[in-house]
């Protein structure tokens, strides 16, 4: 009889705790995925990574983080290395009670870079170098910790991303600290990051989305430089090639130099 009565006192005590975290999960769920961001982007970049808010709709598992942003490294201007006005998304409701949460559909609008040297690396690189290094544990850490009222709660995240889509990207290259050369970056997408099965932390989803993108982003500064170079700083892009070509030659040399 003891024992029933701790099996129901248990299954209460664990049915109140299930319920707490699931209303704090819907009621608390803009400022918990702009917690998640911040902390595993600033954890992957060892730079700051902000959002300035979060509309997530998780009856319908859509949502949007609007002006996501990641400041310079150490050495560099008080600039953003990268402006982002609006990230959308599309999360599979089912996955909700999932191990892996899977998002379908990650839409990335209106990105900027700014792109400046210091000495022969540039922001860039030095984000990228800092990432590779594994001075974050990038692969490691599944445990995200975010604030409520002043109290951490931590929570084991995996995801999945069927596919993620970057529009053009607009980047000022900054010339001898002085000349500011603007030009922009064909649209590109990545599909299937991660596995359904295992999934991939915040921070090494972070990992790999980043790495491709500042990797396609450098590659393009690399020939754009090549370019101005050969034009006597009159130029710009090559005028004879399309987007198209363009873009096929920055898939290309970033397919051969690896993503990391």
């Amino acid at each position: 009889m003891k024992l029933l009565k701790f099996a129901v006192f248990t299954f209460i005590i664990l049915s109140a705790i299930s319920a707490g975290v699931i209303y704090y999960a819907f009621s608390h769920v803009n400022e918990y995925v702009v917690g998640i961001v911040e902390q595993a982007g600033s954890e992957l970049t060892q730079t700051a990574v902000s959002v300035d808010r979060a509309d997530i709709n998780l009856t319908k598992g859509s949502g949007a983080l609007y002006n996501l942003s990641i400041a310079n490294p150490e050495g560099y201007s008080d600039s953003k290395l990268y402006v982002s006005n609006r990230v959308a998304l599309s999360v599979a409701v089912a996955s909700f009670s999932q191990p892996v949460k899977v998002i379908e559909k990650v839409d990335v609008r209106d990105v900027y870079f700014s792109v400046e040297y210091k000495g022969v690396k540039n922001n860039l690189q030095a984000v990228m170098d800092t990432i590779r290094s594994g001075a974050a544990d990038n692969s490691a850490s599944a445990v995200v910790t975010v604030q409520s009222n002043g109290e951490p709660i931590e929570s084991p995240i995996k995801v999945m991303v069927g596919r993620i889509t970057f529009s053009e990207i607009k980047v000022e290259l900054f010339i001898d600290d002085a000349d500011v050369h603007p030009f922009v970056v064909p649209g590109f997408f990545i599909e299937n990051i991660g596995d359904a099965d295992k999934g991939l932390s915040p921070v090494a989803l972070g990992n790999y989305i980043t790495l491709h993108l500042m990797k396609a982003v450098d590659v393009a500064v690399q020939k754009e430089r090549v370019l101005l170079s050969k034009a006597g700083d009159q130029g710009g892009a090559d005028a004879s090639k399309s987007p198209q070509d363009v873009l096929g030659e920055l898939l290309q040399d970033a397919a051969q130099s690896g993503a990391n």
